[in-house]
């Protein structure tokens, strides 16, 4: 269920970033995803495509609403940082420089 829950939001991300509206991660049904893949993720165990799913899903969040979004940014940049951590994916622009120092 959660890999399934990872696909929707890998795929929810990739329909934000080729029609640029932000407005498919505001979807109930999206956060209901990303609250299951959010359950799941582990220090112990890294899913970095998890972890990026996630990020990219709140950081997109966080651009739509805003200063209401603040605690989007807060679990987006915590999800990038262990992509920093545990993986090599690039970093969207934007958040790299809240996220290198929680990094390190």
């Amino acid at each position: 269920m959660r890999r399934k829950s990872i696909a929707a939001l890998t795929e929810c991300v990739a329909r934000v970033d080729d029609e640029r509206d932000y407005n498919h991660v505001l979807d109930p049904a999206m956060r209901k995803h990303a609250l299951r893949v959010a359950a799941g993720l582990r220090d112990e165990r890294p899913d970095v495509a998890g972890f990026w799913a996630l990020g990219r899903f709140h950081w997109y969040r966080y651009r739509v609403l805003g200063p209401k979004g603040r605690k989007d940014r807060e679990i987006a940049v915590f999800a990038f940082a262990r992509c920093l951590i545990y993986g090599d994916e690039p970093l969207p622009h934007e958040a790299r420089h809240e996220t290198i120092p929680i990094s390190i």
